[in-house]
């Protein structure tokens, strides 16, 4: 028993320590996998630490002694696991042979103990708290700029108001954007006090100043639907990229790559509601985002969303004060206070208004206009009490309320119209026409095109009374707060007066754009006019629904729709507007054959492959059929549509047209077919739409049809084989809009449907024309009808062109844009001489064009040959000239600088000229003595000229180059230089602001000197801007010891001119000059 005991006793002292070894060589294996991930942990949080301190020592900062004495320790206790892991890997690849592997248990057992050490001591130094900030701030030097930035006072009614209550808060958001240790600043407050305005006001004020490079904004707001993509798309828009159909993670890696690369960019995020996911979108945060140097502006309602943001500074933009209000209110309304009755109830309205700027505007333009009795009402109106939670909301809903009572009833129908979509969205006036033009929302108008003109009016005036925000191209926005009080008056009950009516002639249910996955449940349809689900995710529509008063019904980019129940639009037999844009489904529901009294029905990039059911639609005048590719004919029953005004087929390239199909739409206004159907049937014996027997027996329908179509005003087609054109046709067509494009080849006809961009001129036209060949191939009634009414055509891929010839056959009398690309075998855009004689009339030759555009034109030896008539090309402002490389001597010799007195801007890219302007010739007839030439000119951009060798040739007296600003010369490899002193002293230069010179690796001087002139001075007094790059062989400005008087120059850049040595003060300038930095160039550049 004794023995029995000791042995117990032994196994009791001995158990703790061997189970320790056991269980210590047990998990010895997890435990060298936990450390070697801790080790990467702390390892990449050190790199961190570390990336911070190298930016904050590039600033300057003093590091703090806690950080540098956590990257010590962390740097020692990496060093000893890493000794720890090759030991390990060494003891490996000993113990093992070729039978197997024999681990020594006593070296693993030593080797575990110090496994689980190193792990606890690197758990300790990764659950420390994370480092705010790596460096003490050093005080600001005034280098740095001043601490404010300079405000405006007298800005324009978009600006953001500068008043006393308001100036402190952009000072605060401008000190925050200045800070190094700040990279995330959020200004909150209610909605309508001016957020947006104000941090976009800051921005520019930012990046003209240097702060940023580059600003990029990105409209959050409640809108879930996609919410991370169309964040990222615009972010990518405000960068210039195109995102093609990549997934969300890696358009988020190309973007966050973008901004790390650019580096200095103000990301602007505004209307943020909850947590955003900067990850997920693609912009860097924390420490990223501060190597590069970068900053988050983001606006918010809401203060709690700053602090999820994790904001580092918070600022609050409050309401105006009174007297702000008042003097904000005074500007707006632009009325003359000039009786103390009209000031003391000016002063009651204006406080009636609480201090929003917002509900300001809606108020001010509204009574801007009303005489002092209107004004009180208006007064007594706002003083009454609206059913609204909060002060603010009552406010805001009252106030804008009161600007909507003001209006016409189309324009209260128009406005509402654009509540019905998406929060931020920017809408069409196209679509305010078509969907009003379908609800009867305009009276007295009889075409679509007056109903255009209708909506672009009501936009107009709806812009100008605050209630909407001006777009771009045909464009406008409603503000978020604004279209919260539309969706409010749209509501079942509102007040009118001291008395309750229902208005229920509009009454909506809005849910855009709330990422909803269902139809919206409600107790009663049966109230509603209207029902917006635009951009959700809804993939399932209930059996049937009453609508009995529904008239409008928006179901686009519903993108997981799938399937629409048979019995869907049973009971909606008032339905007047239909939107199944981007409807995912595959066939139509047979319920839409009961939709009697619908006039709009939209199906673009839908994916129904028969549309035959719409047919029964007889009252149908709308019916777009845009990007359409699973339906391959038009049914033979849509003839029925007798009352159809539009049809856009527009990107439909899949969509056949049956024969005699189109001459049965006789009240057809408007038919779009760019880029889709081009095969028209080929047959000359057609005139008109019938052959001579009077029937069309093709299966295919032939352009005749289209040009019989009495009521047909405007007309976008594409046409492939000119044989299509019938010869001669019985009714001459009144088409006063077209794009007709008549070209064999499919890409520039697809290229010709995309939308178009405004010109360079910023002029927009409505009769084009895009050729393949030359006008005397075109029937007669085609020149009578098209060419001689065209405002522009492009000529692409065109053998044998001469535009003076063209100008003759083609009636070109009215042509104001002249694009001529691609074309081979022509030597010169315009021969006015044959064997020495001129073939040119006396008449002027475009005389009116505006602007010209020739692009690689491969065989292009000159522009112009021979004399034009006096007059010609007399309006034409810009000339653009790229890629003509066989462009030899002058580019504008002296036959067409005497013919160039408007010439704006010239622009010259990628030719193989020697000089740009040759004077040689100029003053030879007596008519011509002591006339000068290209007075007008204000814009000259010169890049990749590589024979270029003088900027003219002959003599500059015969130049006036007064009203010069701009001049551009970039890569232009064997120039010395720009100009002459004779030029200089001649001409003065006078005007000229911004002078850019690059890569031009031979220039030797900017102005050089003539041979027997001395001069003592060089000025150009009105020069701004003056950019010097990669000049390695700039010894000198001007020639000699000449001095250089610059006295208004305030921007300076040089760059890579080693042999260039010259002071700022040598440029004499009365201002302060400073140097531009890269982020001012890159926007420069871009201007």
């Amino acid at each position: 028993m004794e023995i029995a005991s000791f042995i117990k006793d032994c196994i009791e002292l001995l158990w703790d320590p061997i189970s320790r070894q056991y269980n210590n060589l047990r998990n010895y294996r997890a435990s060298l996998e936990s450390l070697e991930d801790k080790a990467e942990r702390l390892k990449a949080r050190q790199e961190d630490v570390e990336a911070s301190i190298k930016a904050a020592e590039s600033r300057k900062q003093v590091i703090k002694n806690e950080v540098r004495e956590w990257t010590e320790r962390a740097g020692e206790l990496l060093n000893k696991s890493k000794s720890l892991l090759e030991d390990q890997a060494r003891e490996n690849k000993r113990c093992c042979g070729i039978s197997g592997c024999f681990p020594d248990y006593c070296w693993r057992s030593k080797m575990s103990k110090s496994v689980v050490e190193r792990a606890s001591a690197i758990d300790s130094i990764l659950g420390e708290q994370r480092f705010e900030r790596v460096s003490i701030v050093p005080p600001r030097t005034p280098s740095r700029g001043p601490a404010k930035f300079e405000w405006s006072s007298s800005m324009g009614m978009e600006k953001f108001q500068l008043f006393s209550s308001t100036e402190s808060t952009m000072n605060n958001v401008a000190e925050a954007l200045r800070d190094d240790e700040i990279g995330v600043i959020g200004v909150h407050g209610i909605g309508g006090v001016g957020k947006t305005t104000m941090v976009k006001q800051v921005a520019e004020k930012a990046l003209k100043e240097g702060l940023f490079g580059h600003v990029v904004m990105a409209t959050v707001s409640q809108t879930d639907h996609n919410l991370i993509r169309r964040v990222q798309d615009q972010i990518a828009e405000g960068f210039g990229l195109t995102l093609g159909k990549d997934t969300q993670k890696s358009i988020a890696s190309q973007l966050k790559r973008k901004i790390m690369e650019e580096k200095s960019v103000l990301i602007i995020l505004d209307d943020v509601w909850k947590t955003l996911d900067l990850g997920h979108v693609g912009i860097p945060y924390g420490t990223e985002l501060e190597n590069c140097k970068s900053k988050i502006l983001l606006t918010t309602r809401l203060e709690h969303v700053c602090h999820r943001m994790k904001c580092q500074r918070k600022i609050r933009l409050q309401h105006l004060s009174e007297p702000d209000s008042w003097e904000f209110f005074k500007i707006t309304a632009g009325t003359n206070f000039d009786s103390p009755e009209f000031e003391a109830v000016g002063r009651l309205i204006a406080k009636e208004c609480g201090g929003l700027p917002i509900a300001l505007i809606a108020v001010a333009k509204a009574l801007g206009d009303k005489d002092v009795e209107e004004w009180h009402k208006a007064h007594q109106r706002l003083k009454r009490s609206m059913p609204v939670n909060g002060d603010d909301d009552k406010t805001v809903f009252n106030c804008i309320k009161l600007s909507y009572d003001f209006l016409e009833s189309q324009e209260k129908a128009c406005f509402l119209i654009f509540c019905l979509f998406p929060e931020d969205h920017s809408i069409e006036n196209e679509e305010i026409a078509r969907y009003g033009m379908g609800m009867g929302l305009f009276q007295d108008v009889n075409t679509m095109e007056e109903a255009r003109g209708y909506a672009s009016t009501i936009a107009k005036k709806l812009i100008a009374s605050g209630l909407l925000l001006d777009g771009d191209k045909e464009r406008a926005k409603m503000h978020d707060v604004i279209r919260d009080v539309a969706i409010l008056i749209t509501s079942t009950s509102r007040t009118n007066g001291d008395h309750q009516c229902p208005e229920d002639q509009h009454i909506f249910l809005v849910q855009a754009g709330l990422a909803l996955k269902e139809w919206p449940r409600r107790e009663n349809y049966g109230k509603y006019t209207a029902i917006s689900l635009m951009s959700n995710e809804v993939h399932r529509l209930p059996d049937g629904v009453d609508c009995p008063k529904l008239q409008a019904l928006f179901l686009q980019d519903n993108n997981n729709l799938k399937e629409i129940p048979s019995t869907f639009f049973k009971m909606m037999s008032t339905l007047r507007v239909l939107d199944l844009n981007g409807i995912q489904a595959s066939s139509l529901p047979s319920s839409i054959e009961l939709l009697m009294n619908l006039r709009v029905l939209s199906l673009d990039r839908s994916q129904f492959k028969d549309i035959a059911l719409l047919g029964s639609l007889e009252k149908l005048e709308i019916l777009s059929l845009r990007e359409i590719s699973l339906i391959y004919t038009l049914p033979e029953n849509l003839k029925r549509l007798s009352k159809l005004r539009m049809l856009d087929l527009t990107l439909s390239n899949n969509i056949k047209i049956p024969a005699n199909l189109m001459s049965r739409l006789s009240y057809l206004e408007e038919f779009y077919l760019k880029g889709g159907f081009n095969k028209w049937e080929d047959d000359h014996e057609i005139v008109g739409g019938s052959k001579k027997d009077g029937t069309n027996t093709s299966s295919t329908a032939c352009f005749g049809e289209i040009i019989d179509l009495p009521c047909l005003t405007i007309l976008k087609a594409d046409i492939k084989d000119i044989k299509c054109l019938p010869r001669k046709i019985e009714c001459v067509p009144n088409w006063l809009k077209f794009n007709i494009c008549i070209c064999r080849e499919e890409v520039t006809r697809i290229l010709n449907a995309l939308p178009s961009k405004q010109t360079t001129s910023g002029a927009v036209y409505s009769r084009n024309l895009l050729l393949d060949i030359t006008i005397n191939n075109l029937p007669d009634w085609f020149v009578e009808v098209v060419t001689g009414k065209t405002d522009k055509i492009i000529y692409a891929e065109c053998y044998a062109l001469n535009m003076v010839e063209e100008f003759k056959h083609g009636k070109l009398t009215g042509l104001k844009s002249l694009v001529v690309e691609q074309c081979p075998e022509v030597y010169s855009l315009m021969h006015s001489v044959d064997g020495g004689s001129s073939t040119v009339s006396p008449e002027p030759l475009f005389e009116i064009l505006e602007e010209l555009r020739t692009h690689h034109m491969d065989f292009m030896t000159e522009i112009c040959i021979g004399e034009l008539p006096r007059g010609s090309l007399a309006r034409l402002k810009f000339l653009e000239v790229q890629q003509c490389y066989y462009l030899k001597g002058s580019l504008l010799r002296s036959n067409l600088i005497k013919r160039l007195h408007s010439l704006d801007r010239l622009w010259v890219n990628g030719n193989s000229v020697k000089e740009v302007f040759g004077f040689e010739g100029l003053g030879l007839v007596k008519e011509e003595e002591g006339e000068l030439y290209l007075g007008k000119l204000r814009e000259i951009r010169l890049e990749n000229l590589s024979e270029l060798t003088n900027i003219w040739k002959g003599p500059v007296r015969f130049a006036n180059f007064a009203n010069l600003k701009l001049v551009t010369v970039i890569k232009c490899k064997v120039l010395r230089d720009l100009f002459s002193v004779s030029s200089i002293m001649s001409q003065g230069f006078s005007q000229m602001e911004v002078l850019w010179v690059e890569e031009c690796l031979e220039m030797v001087e900017i102005v050089s000197n003539d041979p027997g002139i001395a001069v003592d001075k060089v000025e150009l007094p009105k020069l701004k801007t003056l950019c010097l790059i990669n000049l390695p062989k700039l010894t000198s400005f001007c020639p000699g010891s000449a001095t250089l008087e610059c006295p208004s120059l305030e921007h300076l850049h040089l760059q890579e001119c080693q042999n260039f040595r010259i002071a700022t003060s040598d440029f004499h300038s009365s201002k302060p000059v400073q140097e531009i930095d890269e982020n001012n160039l890159k926007l420069l550049k871009k201007r």
